[in-house]
C-alpha cells in the first residue's frame, strides 16, 4: 500500500504547482467586437481620439480585466478596464517635457547625471503617478516614482540584466527611501 500511495502523493504534489504556473499565462487577444459594451465605452472615453490597437483579456483569482494599447500622434497609452466597464488603470508613455515641472524637477534630482530613458504616467483610482526608468552607470537602471505634486515616492536602482553579478540581491535592496 506504500509504494502506491507515494507515487499518488508526489503527482498530487506536482501537478499542484503546475497549476497556478498555468493559471498566470491566460492573457489571450480578443477583437474590439468581442468586448461587453460596458468596456468599449471606458476605453472610447478615455482613449483621447486615439487608435486603438491590440486588445487583451486576462482572467486571474476570478476576475477579467481587459487591457487595450491605444495610439495617438505620437503618444501611446494601455487602458485597463473591468468587465464591468469601469476604469482601472491607464498608463501614458511621456517625455520628460510633457511632465509637469514639479515632476520634472524630482525625476532630474533623483537621476543622478543619468539619461532618462522612459517615463510612464500611471492613473490608478484616481491617483497619479509618474515612473521613470534612468539609465545611469555601468549596467544599472534606477526607476524613479514621483507623485503628481512632485512628491518622491521612490528611488530604486537594480542591474538592468536583473543579477548578471549573482550578488542575489533583490531589487529592493538599493531603494533610497528604505523600503
Amino acid at each position: 500500500m506504500k509504494i502506491i500511495t507515494q507515487p499518488v502523493v508526489i503527482i498530487g504534489l506536482l501537478a499542484g504547482l503546475a497549476i497556478p504556473a498555468l493559471a498566470e499565462d491566460n492573457e489571450q487577444t480578443v477583437k474590439w467586437s468581442d468586448l461587453p459594451a460596458a468596456v468599449q465605452n471606458t476605453i472610447t472615453a478615455n482613449a483621447s481620439g486615439g487608435k486603438v490597437g491590440k486588445i487583451e483579456v486576462e482572467t486571474e483569482n476570478g476576475a477579467t480585466t481587459y487591457e487595450a494599447k491605444v495610439k495617438s500622434n505620437d503618444a501611446k497609452m494601455e487602458i485597463e478596464v473591468a468587465a464591468d466597464g469601469t476604469l482601472l488603470e491607464t498608463e501614458t508613455k511621456l517625455d520628460l517635457d510633457d511632465v509637469p515641472a514639479a515632476v520634472q524637477s524630482t525625476i532630474t534630482a533623483n537621476a543622478n547625471g543619468g539619461k532618462v530613458k522612459k517615463i510612464e504616467k500611471e492613473v490608478e483610482k484616481g491617483v497619479t503617478t509618474y515612473e521613470a526608468k534612468v539609465e545611469a552607470s555601468g549596467d544599472k537602471e534606477t526607476e524613479i516614482k514621483v507623485a503628481a505634486d512632485g512628491t518622491l515616492i521612490s528611488a530604486k536602482s537594480e542591474d538592468e540584466d536583473d543579477d548578471k553579478d549573482g550578488d542575489h540581491k533583490d531589487k529592493d535592496d538599493n531603494d533610497k527611501d528604505g523600503k
